[in-house]
């Protein structure tokens, strides 16, 4: 995918994440896309949640979190450097707790579900020029700005 954002743009960063939902839309999906990208701001990929229609529910988070994990046991990406992954709307618990477990990974969300999506207790940052939310792995390092 070889597209460079700027990471300080949250905005921007979101863009991909859409336009995943939107593909996830159009086959009558669940309208939640994910993005994954460097430290640098490389787009690594997309993905879009998947619904019935793939006989089973698949997150995006989920899918891209494991894409993650099996890069760095390749050696495709270093352990050492911090990701950041953008999502349209707020994960679940399940997926929370899937992105907690990857190190050095930073999760901005969109829209907050309180009805399914999971309670982050202290791990929840808001910023108020859009009213996202952010999710912070364990070690508790500021969400990169």
């Amino acid at each position: 995918m070889h597209s460079h954002y700027d990471i300080t743009n949250e905005d921007k960063l979101m863009q991909p994440a859409l336009e995943a939902a939107s593909i996830g839309a159009l086959l009558r999906n669940y309208y939640i896309g994910a993005a994954l990208f460097s430290s640098h701001g490389e787009l690594i990929a997309t993905a879009y949640g998947a619904g019935t229609t793939a006989g089973e529910i698949f997150h995006a988070e989920t899918q891209l979190a494991i894409l993650l994990r099996s890069g760095r046991s390749a050696s495709i990406f270093s352990q050492d450097e911090r990701y950041i992954m953008t999502t349209t709307l707020q994960p679940c618990p399940q997926c929370r707790q899937i992105c907690i477990q990857q190190q050095n990974l930073s999760v901005l969300y969109g829209a907050s579900t309180p009805t399914s999506g999971a309670n982050l207790g202290d791990l929840l940052e808001t910023y108020t020029n859009t009213e996202k939310l952010r999710i912070l792995e364990n070690s508790g390092e500021q969400v990169v700005r």
